[in-house]
């Protein structure tokens, strides 16, 4: 299956990707690094939100705590226990993100579904058989860089060192004549990431929530929700819509009436498989601006040590 990718990215022309990016590494010629950081800088203004990208920089390069404060406002919360963004990631990295899928879809190589509930989409990771390995190094540097650290930004009650160290991702895809919608569930993730790539025009496929399990009086404290109280609780989604929640609410998706809709999903979990369900009490227990950013600190560049898509 590897090979047989392999060989799909050559037949494209060029052997590359419109997602492809640079692990920058202390052992690469000076020249060959630099040139690699430049090209990764481009690709950083090309997918990620000015606003977002210029707070991540600061952190990284001044190690500033403030910068936390930006993050936070790009954010609100339509629903109890959910929290939206329409500004993390540019146009173009939801087109070229929705192409890269489109084509692998059809490619004619062996594909796995993403769970059991879903039928049609990509999983996004090469070490599960049956899913697209060229663009797990993309995704496991979002996921470091962006989506592990704000997700213990939004819920920081929920999730000590350890209790995110894994992750899996996957692409869903709703279509009339195919999947339309989703069955109320809860995901095996302590923070899910779900985000809306398209496609434009699409009609119904609104998102719903439930009450979350227990109240949350940190959750209550720092987000002002715009929904009301009752059982169920309804979140229209366009592209560029991220929506960050805890997996074990309970969430389901209505019909889609008309065109197509794709997301990308992220799970957030512990290394050994554990999902952690309880808040911790002891607010000494909860990652800290180091522990979500340290891996940042070493390096100038947003997107750093991930292997080379090629």
């Amino acid at each position: 299956i590897s090979r047989a990718w392999e060989e799909f990215l050559m037949e494209r022309g060029g052997g590359g990707s419109c997602l492809k990016y640079h692990a920058v590494r202390a052992v690469d010629a000076q020249e060959s690094a630099e040139r690699q950081r430049e090209e990764n800088r481009g690709w950083e203004e090309r997918y990620v939100r000015e606003e977002l990208r210029e707070a991540i920089q600061r952190i990284a390069q001044l190690g500033e705590p403030a910068a936390e404060e930006d993050i936070m406002h790009l954010f609100d919360s339509p629903v109890p226990g959910v929290i939206r963004s329409a500004n993390l990631f540019t146009s173009d990295f939801l087109q070229c993100l929705q192409d890269e899928l489109e084509q692998c879809a059809g490619a004619g190589i062996p594909l796995r579904r993403p769970n059991g509930m879903n039928r049609y989409g990509l999983i996004l990771d090469s070490e599960v058989p049956g899913g697209v390995g060229y663009l797990s190094p993309m995704v496991e540097a979002l996921v470091q860089n962006i989506v592990r650290p704000v997700a213990s930004l939004l819920f920081p009650g929920y999730m000590m060192r350890g209790d995110v160290d894994a992750h899996y991702a996957f692409s869903v895809r709703y279509k009339v004549g195919q999947d339309v919608h989703l069955a109320e569930h809860r995901d095996a993730s302590v923070v899910t990431m779900n985000l809306c790539l398209g496609v434009n025009g699409f009609q119904g496929s609104s998102l719903y929530f439930g009450t979350e399990p227990e109240r949350d009086t940190h959750f209550e404290d720092a987000w002002s929700c715009e929904g009301d109280h009752g059982d169920r609780h309804f979140v229209p989604i366009t592209p560029g819509t991220v929506l960050f929640h805890r997996g074990s609410q309970q969430h389901g998706a209505l019909p889609l009436t008309r065109g197509e809709r794709v997301n990308l999903v992220m799970w957030l979990y512990g290394s050994d498989g554990s999902v952690r369900f309880a808040p911790y009490e002891n607010r000494s227990d909860w990652m800290t601006f180091h522990d979500r950013w340290e891996h940042l600190f070493s390096s100038p560049d947003l997107i750093h040590n991930t292997k080379s898509i090629t």
